[in-house]
């Protein structure tokens, strides 16, 4: 299930809601079969109006999603293994120190946290009458990809005169997601992995435009740092292909440094 927030138009002056505060939302559901069970979901949004003479503007959003899949596990007795969980907030921040368009300062906010699974894995059993439609799992641990995400944008716009306007954006995000399913796909506990995933991005830009009668220029610079790792450990036997099994516990882990 995919499904994106409404979007609210940050609003300044007369035009914008009497009320220090008001609140939109919707709420949807759905019962299918097959690949996705029940889903539900909303969104909240508290736009506030502009405040201290078109100078301040402000919003904040939520979203949730929620589903169940159609995924058992028959083991664990888990009927929701193939499932959506997840909180969106937004926040956004306008100031127009001058109560019009040529200084604005624009700040957004974003965290996601989430604990969706929504791509299991089924197995088919001939000897047993199951197949792949029948949507059964046999392993003894449930997986799981819990997951956040931060993000940060400062957008800063000055207008020189008529023609120049000088542009800068600063961002931020971070990414961080854990891993951890059950490896040899059995009822048996032979191998179990635990991986984790984290993603840094810090990025800055800046530029110039002109804006001329008949020629329009833009200049600028970006520049932008990461870091990125993941890594996985893994413990449990496994067969040696040679008739017996072996010990396995084994720890990796890779970082990358992008400018």
């Amino acid at each position: 299930m995919s499904r994106r927030p409404t979007v609210w138009p940050m609003a300044f002056g007369p035009t914008t809601a009497a009320p220090p505060l008001t609140v939109s939302g919707s709420i949807w559901s759905s019962e299918a079969s097959g690949t996705v069970a029940d889903q539900t979901g909303g969104v909240l949004a508290l736009p506030l109006p502009a405040v201290a003479n078109d100078v301040l503007a402000a919003r904040l959003t939520v979203e949730d999603r929620y589903a169940r899949g159609a995924t058992t596990n028959v083991v664990t007795g888990d009927d929701d293994v193939q499932r959506t969980d997840e909180r969106t907030i937004r926040g956004q921040l306008s100031l127009r120190p001058r109560a019009d368009d040529r200084v604005r300062f624009d700040l957004t906010w974003l965290r996601n946290d989430s604990d969706t699974n929504p791509f299991a894995l089924v197995v088919a059993n001939e000897a047993a009458g199951v197949t792949s439609e029948d949507r059964q799992q046999p392993w003894n641990r449930p997986d799981q990809y819990p997951s956040t995400l931060d993000f940060v944008n400062f957008e800063t716009h000055v207008a020189l005169d008529d023609r120049w306007a000088i542009d800068a954006i600063t961002g931020y995000s971070r990414f961080d997601l854990t891993q951890k399913f059950d490896a040899d796909l059995s009822s048996f506990d032979f191998l179990n992995v635990d991986a984790a995933g984290h993603d840094g991005i810090v990025s800055q830009e800046i530029r110039a435009a002109y804006r001329g009668e008949s020629v329009d220029g833009l200049i600028g610079l970006f520049y932008s740092e990461g870091d990125y790792s993941f890594g996985f450990r893994g413990s449990g036997i496994f067969p040696d292909g040679m008739g017996g099994v072996a010990p396995f516990n084994r720890e990796t882990r890779l970082l990358e440094e992008v400018d």
